[in-house]
């Protein structure tokens, strides 16, 4: 991991409340988020419920519930997904999810995402196609979760520590995603930039571990 794992729980942690206290010392000197359009409602419950799933990685990852936090990375991600689906979305697909019809569509909605947000780059589309195996058998209880029950000395949790740095990484880059795409769409520009520099900050670190 380049770090101790509580090292590197922690450095997380503090990203994600960083990054979600900036958007709330914007919004509650005016007493909250205002609503503007018929589906902010629906954007900022997905922005508190991110940082909630963060959360909860933290601190499962904290108490070795490894099998729990893994389990999390599907609805973290997902909330990722429609958070910013919610934005382009058509009014039939707003209301399917208020109706709790919508589903992900792990083959095609990463490639809406990236070319309304990411100029097209293949940053959704890739990890949505790749990962959505792995997501649905570590959310499902399937050979994901399975085949690390057996941790060297009997029977629990064996995730890698490489797999931990992983799922604390995807943690991570959700909760800089909702900050930047709640920050944009309120127009909390300096709020952006700060949020921009905190996922550099982190970035440049990780990279510097692996340098070393």
């Amino acid at each position: 991991m380049g770090a101790t794992r509580e090292g590197e729980i922690n450095r997380v942690a503090r990203l994600g409340q960083s990054l979600e206290d900036l958007v709330l010392k914007k919004v509650r000197p005016a007493g909250g988020f205002v609503i503007r359009t018929n589906r902010d409602d629906i954007l900022i419950r997905y922005w508190s419920l991110i940082f909630d799933y963060s959360k909860g990685i933290v601190c499962l990852l904290h108490n070795k519930l490894d099998s729990s936090a893994f389990a999390l990375l599907r609805p973290t991600m997902e909330t990722v997904v429609r958070a910013h689906l919610i934005l382009i979305g058509s009014e039939e697909e707003v209301m399917r999810i208020r109706q709790d019809r919508y589903s992900v569509n792990y083959e095609k909605d990463g490639k809406r995402i990236d070319e309304a947000f990411f100029a097209g780059t293949l940053l959704f589309e890739k990890y949505l196609k790749t990962a959505r195996s792995l997501l649905h058998s570590l959310t499902h209880s399937g050979m994901a979760q399975l085949s690390r029950r057996i941790d060297g000395e009997g029977v629990g949790a064996s995730f890698s520590e490489e797999e931990v740095a992983k799922l604390l990484g995807n943690s991570a880059a959700a909760t800089f995603l909702i900050t930047v795409r709640i920050a944009t769409h309120y127009g909390f520009e300096q709020e952006c930039q700060a949020a921009q520099r905190m996922w550099l900050d982190y970035g440049a670190l990780n990279l510097s571990r692996r340098a070393g």
